[in-house]
């Protein structure tokens, strides 16, 4: 089972991030913005899970961690010079994600999953292999990304299939944070 960490977004987020993939799409000549249902601000990949190790997971991920503003702005890509480029949100790395990014880490290592050692760079990726129709677009995306705020009040454990090249993706479990306002 393909499974990762992430905060999923209420509808209200999504609904103002759609127009915004749209404008991605038609500013592209090729690549595929993500679908409005499926944008989220990923915490950790974990792969290919075996089944026998999803109750240990959940377990292990039930951390004590606060809830927090998400702040989402600017828009920014990762360069691929053969299959264009990753094209993403950019998510303020407000201290509270980044301790519960490091505590589930923590949690993980201590069942014996390995986990990417990168130094964590939330964003929320909006489309793939892009490749723009001119130069300018990304300037011009920039100037019209969505600047948002939203109170985080929990994470999932989310398992991602495909169906044909669509992924689908289907909450495993669900964790609250704390209020530590």
């Amino acid at each position: 089972m393909r499974l990762f960490l992430g905060i999923t977004f209420k509808d209200e987020i999504r609904d103002k991030i759609a127009p915004f993939l749209t404008q991605l799409t038609s500013e592209s000549i090729s690549g595929r913005a993500i679908a409005p249902e499926n944008v989220h601000l990923t915490l950790i990949f974990l792969g290919d899970i075996d089944d026998s190790k999803i109750e240990s997971l959940k377990d292990a991920i039930q951390v004590e961690a606060c809830a927090f503003d998400l702040w989402i702005r600017d828009v920014g890509f990762f360069l691929s010079m053969r299959q264009g480029s990753t094209i993403y949100l950019g998510v303020e790395a407000v201290p509270d994600l980044m301790a519960l990014e490091a505590k589930l880490q923590e949690a993980l290592s201590s069942i014996g999953f390995k986990t990417d050692q990168r130094t964590y760079h939330p964003h929320v990726t909006i489309g793939r292999k892009i490749v723009f129709k001119t130069k300018d677009t990304l300037s011009r995306l920039r100037e019209d990304a969505p600047s948002l705020r939203f109170y985080v009040q929990s994470f999932e454990l989310i398992k991602s299939s495909l169906n044909g090249n669509k992924p689908i993706y289907e909450t495993i479990a669900s964790i609250n944070l704390k209020d530590c306002r």
